[in-house]
């Protein structure tokens, strides 16, 4: 009866070894998902930015430092997206929603712009940010 016990011991040993070697060479992990968004997509979130009228306000680094923006009221000013921080939110969603639909009075709505155009634009204003690890 001991001898089999410490069969089975040696057992579960090899095991529990063979198990950890198996997941710490990453044979037996999910591949991670590579963070924040494609670069190309926001290379042409960039391209659309320079185009469209966005940098009348938001200034062409997107600090929020645009011509037109610098007559509104202290609590309207222009978002400076290389803060991260976003008045109505800064995830992708909301970001979009803040793009598509505007944010009247002074920011004008997009309705024309194509769901591609407003997720590249999204993913280029977030870029702006602060880098997260």
């Amino acid at each position: 009866m001991k001898i089999r016990a410490v069969r089975l011991g040696f057992i579960v040993l090899a095991v529990a070894i063979a198990s950890a070697l198996f997941v710490s060479s990453g044979m037996g992990a999910a591949k991670a998902k590579p963070k924040g968004d494609p670069p190309e997509l926001i290379a042409k979130g960039k391209a659309l930015y320079a185009k469209a009228p966005c940098p009348s306000c938001h200034g062409p680094e997107g600090k929020g430092d645009g011509p037109a923006g610098k007559g509104f009221p202290a609590d309207h000013k222009p978002a400076n997206f290389t803060t991260g921080v976003f008045k109505f939110g800064g995830d992708d969603a909301k970001v979009r929603e803040s793009i598509s639909k505007g944010r009247p009075p002074y920011m004008p709505p997009n309705p024309n712009m194509k769901e591609d155009e407003v997720a590249a634009l999204s993913a280029f204003v977030r870029s702006l940010g602060p880098k997260k690890p």
